[in-house]
């Protein structure tokens, strides 16, 4: 049949009149021998692939040119997908299932618009630029004669077929990852793949995060010159290294990080002086001076990127050697680290800064459960006094600095974040909890953030090219439909249409309805967009901060570590001068951009870990009953979040109740025809976990009850329509409630309404 429509278009392109008679194109000479049947069916399928125009009656045409976008394809579980438009993180296309060509999650598109309105643009995969998968697990299969692995756990909507000559002929039953061979093309709809590890630890938990690995084709191992070259690195701070270095081993630094941290990569301190005024200090490991710039080890931490954390490892960015050894700011060993030099006047209000190369030594290792019981009085949990003192009031700075940048406009959004709790073997999950914004994480995050930013005007009025860290404002059409959900979910709020991001956050802070008020807080983060790394500087809208860039964690980010090296080169050298900036700005944007990837890469498989692992902590609950609140909506059913555990559950829409649902998207609702019942985001349903599946990372629910809270009022006459509503579908007689042998007489004489089409 390809053949057919080559043909077809082929003489359409010939006669370029608007509309062409079905008769009149059998009678191109190509398609007199074409069956009549098979020509039908070549032009539904050009209709369908969106190469022709259907007219009236019998006619087709070519259809008008349709403007095109690249980007990256997003595929929901239903089916259908979403494509981010390059250089639009606004407003995403929206592509049918039937639209979307052979095309994987995370695959690069070329999409093409076929309508577009104020609340959505939908459009059709025209071709696919470059594949995001080249690797999936799963368990082998049998049809026929032939083996294949499903690729839906890595969103891949098809099989991938194992060919016949692959070394390894794993049984069927057994998990394996496979490297795809063959994607789909014109000539063969299929996956080919071989089969490359075979998964001895199926139904673990290191298992688990194995099998993530290897989809997401993450580096484990060194190279043997990078191997090498850390191997050689000193153990400690040489003699030679002081003298470029200023002495700061007198200052009382100390870090504060999580309890089972082992790379300390920065410290902070603070000196009162006689006059009553401070120094605070904020130091980082100095990393760059280690990493020679285009060096092996410096190829392969620009190819990683950033540092990957699972609950059960990590991939690090830079060899141990360097990242828990001579880079990390151990307690009681010389390190060598930029420090920031906050002077501080007697009311604690920030003056100017100095940024130096230093030398200094940690006096203690401290832990946020540690700090956060020291500021809540407990004088034994740090044993030095001064220490403790110390830490007080780095707090009651840092909380000053939380209040002011609130007030001009950062976002403050309380999204708690999944911890897993393991048995020492890290061989059993024992629980999953929520992890929020404590006083001794908060310590840390402002003294990081305005280190962050004094560096990055510090790179502004020098001039100097760097990569920085940037986000940008939504896209105006999504917080309009944020504000929409925020209006139905609050009406009591009397919330303005014109009300910005962080308005509404402070109504969310204020509500009594906490459940909503967490769920929109996701909505909201969800509706703005991603922050990236580049060259130009263009703010920080999140944080409201004007300029800003990552500069304190040179151990496990790249664009840190290229931050450090420029500060080396430009800034504590005063005799160098930057001779060709369109060549340093060239090297930075490549930078910005491979850091910016290399983060989404980081992000989609520590979501991806947490997910498979969320998964196996439920599976031994099937069939256990849970309070929930509703997280999500989409057409096809509801995200509900389970108890106290940061776990989503998704209830498919048949599973509601005996109703018919609608969904409304610009509402984020769902309406019940018959008895008029609303779901909203924020709502509670008793729910009860139906079935768990690991390799498709999926946890399915099961209505048991309807909402706690925030039920539709129905006077009686509603009711009892309601009750006849659910007895007829049961079965249940009218007057007894017994069960009815037969029809009833009203059923057989007149058919139930059904609901009309666009019903408002």
């Amino acid at each position: 049949m390809e053949n057919t429509k080559q043909a077809i278009l082929a003489y359409l392109k010939q006669h370029p009149v608007s509309l062409v008679h079905v008769a009149q194109i059998q009678k191109n000479p190509e398609l007199q021998d074409v069956s009549s049947v098979l020509l039908r069916r070549a032009l539904k399928e050009l209709v369908r692939t969106g190469q022709l125009h259907k007219g009236r009656g019998k006619t087709y045409g070519l259809p008008a040119p349709k403007p095109t976008f690249d980007g990256r394809f997003s595929l929901a579980r239903e089916g259908y997908g979403f494509v981010v438009v390059d250089g639009q993180d606004g407003r995403d296309i929206f592509v049918p299932e039937s639209m979307t060509a052979t095309a994987a999650d995370g695959d690069r598109v070329r999409v093409q618009l076929d309508f577009s309105s104020h609340h959505r643009r939908t459009g059709r995969i025209i071709s696919i630029l470059e594949r995001s998968r080249s690797r999936v697990s799963g368990f082998v299969e049998r049809k026929g004669r032939r083996l294949f692995v499903d690729g839906t756990s890595a969103k891949i909507p098809a099989r991938i077929w194992l060919d016949e000559d692959s070394e390894l002929r794993p049984e069927v039953g057994t998990q394996v990852g496979v490297e795809i061979t063959q994607y789909p093309g014109p000539h063969d709809a299929e996956y080919h793949g071989v089969v490359r590890v075979v998964f001895a630890d199926a139904g673990e938990i290191q298992g688990d995060v194995r099998r993530v690995i290897f989809d997401l084709g993450l580096p484990t191992e060194f190279p043997a010159d990078v191997r090498k070259i850390a191997t050689q690195l000193p153990t400690a701070v040489q003699p030679a290294d002081t003298k470029t270095h200023v002495d700061l081993t007198d200052v009382p630094f100390v870090t504060i990080d999580g309890e089972d941290a082992k790379d300390f990569d920065d410290a902070v301190a603070l000196v009162r002086g006689v006059d009553g005024t401070f120094k605070a200090y904020v130091a980082v490991a100095d990393v760059a001076w280690y990493v020679e710039a285009d060096s092996p080890l410096d190829r392969e931490a620009r190819a990683r990127g950033t540092s990957v954390y699972f609950p059960t490892c990590v991939l690090p960015m830079l060899p141990e050697e360097l990242s828990n050894g001579l880079c990390s700011l151990k307690p009681n060993v010389e390190r060598l680290a930029l420090v920031v030099c906050f002077r501080l006047d007697a009311s604690r209000d920030v003056r100017d800064h100095t940024l130096v190369p230093a030398v200094i030594r940690s006096r203690q290792r401290l832990t946020y459960p540690q700090v956060d019981k020291a500021l809540q009085g407990d004088v034994d949990a740090i044993a030095d006094p001064a220490l403790r003192e110390m830490v007080i009031f780095l707090n009651q700075i840092a909380e000053r600095l939380f209040r002011e940048r609130l007030e001009k406009g950062s976002l403050d959004l309380e999204i708690p974040e999944a911890w897993f709790r393991l048995s020492a073997d890290a061989g059993e999950i024992l629980d999953v909890e929520s992890r929020k914004r404590t006083p001794a994480t908060g310590l840390i995050e402002e003294w990081m953030l305005l280190a962050n930013k004094t560096v990055a005007q510090e790179f502004l009025d020098r001039r100097i090219p760097t990569v920085h860290r940037i986000h940008e404002p939504p896209d105006p059409v999504k917080i309009e439909s944020f504000l929409r959900l925020v209006r139905a979910a609050l009406p009591e709020e009397q919330i303005s249409p014109s009300a910005t991001p962080f308005q509404v956050q402070s109504v969310l802070h204020k509500t009594p309805k906490r459940a909503a008020a967490l769920v929109l807080q996701n909505v909201l983060l969800r509706s703005l967009t991603r922050a990236r790394y580049s060259t130009q500087s263009l703010g920080h809208f999140g944080l409201a901060f004007d300029a800003y860039l990552h500069f304190t964690s040179p151990i496990r980010r790249y664009p840190d570590l290229v931050v450090h090296r420029l500060i080396h080169r430009y800034v504590f050298k005063s005799d160098a001068k930057l001779q060709d900036q369109s060549a340093l700005l060239k090297v930075l944007n490549d930078i910005a951009h491979e850091s910016s990837t290399a983060e989404r890469r980081a992000q989609d498989a520590e979501r991806t870990a947490d997910s498979v692992l969320k998964a196996r902590f439920m599976m031994d609950k099937v069939g256990c009953r849970y309070d929930g609140t509703i997280s999500g909506m989409t057409a096809g059913g509801v995200f509900v979040t389970l108890g106290n555990w940061p776990i989503d559950g998704y209830l498919p829409i048949e599973q509601l109740s005996l109703d018919d649902w609608q969904f409304d998207p610009l509402r984020m609702e769902m309406r019940a025809w018959r008895t008029r019942a609303v779901l909203r985001l924020g709502d509670r349903l008793e729910v009860v976990v139906a079935r768990v599946d690991t390799a498709l990372r999926q946890i399915e629910l099961a209505r048991v009850a309807t909402p706690q809270k925030d039920k539709p009022q129905m006077n009686r006459g509603r009711q009892i329509s309601e009750q006849r509503a659910v007895g007829d579908r049961i079965g249940l007689d009218k007057a007894s409630g017994s069960k009815r042998s037969g029809t009833n007489q009203r059923s057989r004489n007149k058919s139930p309404k059904k609901p009309r089409k666009n019903r408002r």
